[in-house]
């Protein structure tokens, strides 16, 4: 939306770019995924479904840029990842961010 804004009101058109972006509504689990997994990267799990009914995975590549994040019931998770992944921030910093909140 901000880039069709930005195009229509004759601001300075930045190339486009997105975040591949999934979800689903399985019976009580509210499954998001967001950007991708690097097969060189490491992936971090925060949180236990079973005990905290939500959890994410948090995916590196093998720079340690953040580049996706898998939540379960845990929408902030999700919200704070894509923030991340826009700005190219790294996965270790989000990693202590959300461990801090679980």
């Amino acid at each position: 939306a901000r880039y069709v804004a930005t195009a229509i009101t004759g601001g300075e058109v930045q190339p486009y770019t997105s975040n591949d972006y999934v979800w689903s509504d399985q019976y009580d689990w509210k499954v998001h995924s967001v950007g991708w997994r690097d097969p060189a990267g490491s992936s971090t799990v925060i949180g236990d479904l079973l005990e905290d009914g939500r959890v994410a995975v948090i995916h590196a590549d093998a720079d340690g840029t953040a580049s996706g994040a898998v939540t379960v019931n845990w929408v902030r998770a999700l919200n704070q990842a894509r923030r991340v992944l826009a700005g190219n921030g790294t996965a270790t910093a989000l990693v202590e961010e959300l461990q801090q909140r679980a």
